[in-house]
């Protein structure tokens, strides 16, 4: 919860579109390299499962409209 609240998920993507190393990122944001890791995950596990539930929907949608 604290990695969330320390390094908000706009600023993190911002700064891993800028290539930035995990030192980098872990220094702007005044974590531990724990917390990084943490953070780093939970963005990239929830942003997959986010995908995954869209693409369902356009499955879905394909089968609906092919009926």
């Amino acid at each position: 919860m604290a990695s969330i609240l320390l390094a908000n998920k706009k600023s993190t993507q911002l700064l891993l579109d800028d290539r930035k190393p995990f030192n980098y990122l872990r220094n702007s944001f005044g974590i531990s390299n724990q917390a990084m890791c943490i953070r780093l995950f939970n963005l990239f596990y929830f942003q997959t499962a986010k995908q995954v539930f869209e693409e369902e929907k356009q499955v879905k949608n394909i089968f609906i409209f092919s009926q």
